[in-house]
């Protein structure tokens, strides 16, 4: 079996994965950064509007502080 000129097997080369479908899983894997980016975001402002990031610390250090 010879092996076929660059260009004629649509750019796979000798690994055997075309550009093309390299090209698709770039960007496959860019779509999904960007979902779980954006999924991580939300989760963060639901925290953040239910307050999760309250100070539970403050309340009990109150008492130190100096009154005047």
């Amino acid at each position: 079996m010879r092996p076929l000129p660059a260009g004629e097997d649509g750019g796979a080369g000798e690994g055997g994965v075309s550009k093309t479908n390299m090209l698709w899983t770039v960007i496959a894997l860019i779509v999904l950064m960007f979902t779980v980016a954006l999924a991580a975001w939300f989760i963060f402002l639901w925290a953040v509007k239910t307050r999760q990031f309250d100070d539970i610390e403050r309340p009990k250090h109150r008492m130190l502080d100096d009154d005047s």
